[in-house]
């Protein structure tokens, strides 16, 4: 099932730093329900509230938010392919993202200090790899076509 598409203002990295920047997430104590004797139910807690951006600046001095969009180490620089939008599913829209950038630019040769053939034959091994098996020729997160709750790092 086609998802419906935001539009296009919030399917942009701006609005996904402007978010990072001023976003909360709970913090959440999960301890067992002590009436329980089978271990099966929990009490869930919200304790607090950090913000985003402190989440995913912890123990990186030099982090930049402004810098997620682009593909690490790209010649020439290149930014990730960024979707959003609603997959429906049981009456209610599910909200999905998917982020992706294709091996050529991922692995892209690296530089002088290496085998260049050696490298660009591992690269399109690893795209003849994913192409034989009907999955994206790259590194991708999340998925236009599935909502899932299970994780969204595409399955090997």
């Amino acid at each position: 099932m086609k998802p419906k598409s935001l539009n296009a203002s919030s399917t942009s990295f701006d609005t996904l730093i402007r978010f990072c920047q001023t976003a909360e997430i709970p913090i959440v104590k999960i301890v067992p329900d002590p009436t329980d004797t089978t271990f099966t139910r929990t009490i869930n807690d919200t304790i607090g509230f950090v913000k985003v951006m402190d989440s995913l600046k912890a123990g990186r001095a030099n982090f930049n938010i402004n810098d997620i969009k682009w593909v690490p180490f790209s010649q020439p620089q290149q930014q990730f392919e960024l979707a959003a939008g609603f997959i429906p599913r049981n009456g209610i829209d599910i909200p999905v993202f998917e982020a992706r950038t294709p091996y050529e630019v991922y692995l892209a040769t690296p530089g002088d200090a290496f085998n260049e053939k050696e490298w660009n034959q591992r690269r399109d091994n690893a795209k003849a790899e994913k192409e034989s098996i009907n999955r994206y020729a790259g590194l991708k997160v999340g998925s236009m076509e599935e909502a899932t709750t299970d994780g969204n790092w595409e399955k090997l």
